[in-house]
């Protein structure tokens, strides 16, 4: 099976990688390898590796790097404590004043948009002092993980072990999950509280009850994989039974599949599958680079 961290330009047999905005290329020859995909992307991967610790080693050229630092400090302490959403507020801010964005202001002007008065800056030294945070790496959060796992499905309808309807079922129900949580919480805050919570808002929602199983069974399976991985203790909870819905007679959402449209000979090229569905599935593939014409 094919795992690659760099997308691979077929026309001119090399790889390409998109990272902070920039596009860096590597090529086959450069590699040392045949010019073919499946023969140069583990090279690939090896370079990239390297590429990417050389790229986060250096000191970008900026003119509020010490700002920068400041914000990159407390997103960190939000992400470790439980507050996604702020951290995101504090990182976005980080980039765009590392990127340049506000480099026509005066510092005077920058300080106060990170600052909220002396009293705020008193709250955030006494926490920063009393917990050392260290920089929370990236896959460490949900959505970067979340995005792994879905990468791992793909590959397993390329090699028909799963339909279009599952995959697409699949991607559906964890996007949802995803956006529930927050792609920037951290994997380690996935415990018994946060698995009740989850259930408890599947409860509330208008769903049909089979699309409600749906999610539940996807997001579970999800979370079993990180476990399995040893990158997370399981909730306690996960597989109780305790956890349920009940009957109704609402349809699942258009596209969620089916049992038999779930079948790995019969989902794929389906006129079931609604359009929305395969064009989704098009352009996850497109990521990939396979084709899709010639399935059946």
């Amino acid at each position: 099976m094919i795992r690659t961290k760099l997308t691979w330009d077929a026309p001119k047999r090399r790889w390409r990688k998109m990272y902070k905005g920039k596009i860096y290329t590597i090529s086959c020859g450069a590699l040392g390898c045949p010019p073919t995909k499946a023969e140069s992307y583990q090279a690939a991967n090896q370079w990239w590796v390297s590429k990417k610790a050389e790229l986060d080693s250096q000191k970008p050229n900026c003119k509020f790097s010490h700002e920068v630092n400041t914000l990159e400090q407390r997103r960190d302490w939000l992400l470790k404590n439980g507050y996604p959403e702020q951290a995101r507020a504090y990182g976005d801010l980080a980039a765009e004043i590392e990127q340049g964005k506000h480099d026509d202001l005066h510092p005077s002007i920058l300080g106060q948009m990170i600052s909220g008065g002396d009293r705020f800056d008193s709250v955030w030294q006494d926490r920063l002092s009393r917990d050392q945070t260290s920089r929370v790496p990236e896959d460490r959060l949900v959505g970067w993980q979340l995005d792994r796992y879905l990468d791992l499905q793909l590959a397993r309808y390329h090699a028909d072990e799963i339909g279009v309807s599952e995959y697409a079922q699949t991607k559906q129900s964890l996007t949802a999950f995803k956006t529930w949580l927050n792609p920037e919480t951290l994997i380690d805050h996935l415990d018994s509280e946060k698995w009740e919570a989850w259930w408890l808002f599947l409860l509330k929602s208008g769903d049909s009850i089979e699309y409600k199983r749906k999610k539940v069974r996807n997001s579970r399976n999800f979370v079993s994989w990180l476990a399995e991985k040893g990158l997370i203790q399981p909730p306690l909870n996960l597989h109780s039974r305790r956890y349920r819905f009940g009957a109704d007679h609402r349809a699942v959402p258009h596209g969620a599949g089916s049992r038999g449209q779930r079948n790995r000979r019969e989902g794929k090229g389906s006129n079931e599958v609604a359009y929305s569905v395969d064009a989704q599935l098009r352009h996850d593939a497109a990521r990939h680079h396979r084709p899709q014409a010639g399935r059946n």
